[in-house]
């Protein structure tokens, strides 16, 4: 939410930093939601404050929420409300654009590293409209969730191209001066998200219509995902599965192995030489 310029392209009021770059500086560590329940936060100008949902993501894919208000060096924002940002940490930075109406999207895997979601539902960042608008402040009445393949925007997993169905949904929005409340529900049962989803018409975030013995989801096979143990003391956590830390034991086994086969054949050598 921060430009060189600023909201009204004034360099000397140039915003607050978001959330994910004070978390990527150091200067941030969100708070974690594990449950459901509700949760407020402060105005960012105010309190270093935010929040993370990770626990139905792929790894390195998260929402992360934050309040932000006219305040401060915020001041000259055309609004305030919750930014809820949908990250992939592992998309090419900046440099995918991806949107509804985008030929193969979101299953063609177009989009930002760090993807401000609408709920206007235009995506005029991705479409390079504007540096953002009112539109793109959750407030008060306002609800975000699945999406099955046909509501934009949506808590779907979306990492390379696979979407998922979180169960992540986000309501109850309500604002008292610069704190903000909201709930989060979903997490306490939350599906294996492998189900594989039909992509359908384009509907708007908030619009109750619904198609007609529309199927949105097809294929039911679910996949077991493989377990995986952290490595350390790398910077930063490095996920391998445990079939992978197999192999390689075994492989360094054998390895071991050999040499000590090789290392007793020298030695029976030379007691024959002797």
């Amino acid at each position: 939410m921060a430009t060189p310029y600023g909201p009204k392209n004034d360099p000397s009021w140039p915003g607050h930093l978001s959330a994910w770059s004070r978390m990527k500086v150091g200067w941030l560590v969100p708070i974690e939601i594990t449950e459901d329940g509700v949760y407020s936060i402060q105005a960012s100008e105010l309190s270093n404050q935010a929040y993370v949902i990770r626990k139905p993501y792929p790894y390195d894919e998260y929402l992360l929420i934050e309040n932000r208000q006219p305040l401060w060096f915020d001041a000259r924002l055309w609004t305030g409300g919750l930014v809820i940002y949908h990250i992939d940490d592992r998309a090419d930075l900046q440099s995918q654009r991806g949107y509804p109406g985008q030929e193969g999207w979101p299953r063609n895997g177009n989009h930002y590293q760090v993807a401000v979601l609408p709920p206007d539902g235009q995506y005029n960042l991705e479409k390079g409209d504007n540096d953002g608008d009112v539109g793109d402040f959750w407030k008060e009445g306002m609800t975000l969730g699945p999406g099955n393949g046909r509501v934009f925007p949506n808590t779907d997993a979306y990492q390379f191209g696979n979407i998922r169905n979180t169960g992540v949904t986000i309501t109850d929005i309500k604002n008292a001066d610069s704190v903000m409340t909201f709930r989060v529900s979903g997490l306490s049962e939350t599906p294996a998200p492998t189900a594989t989803v039909t992509l359908a018409p384009t509907v708007q975030a908030g619009d109750e219509t619904t198609p007609n013995d529309e199927t949105i989801f097809g294929d039911e096979t679910t996949e077991t995902d493989e377990e995986t143990v952290i490595l350390a003391p790398f910077e930063d956590d490095v996920k391998v599965p445990v079939s992978q830390l197999a192999d390689a034991g075994s492989a360094a086994f054998q390895s071991s192995f050999l040499w000590s086969l090789l290392v007793v054949n020298m030695c029976l050598c030379l007691v024959v030489v002797i």
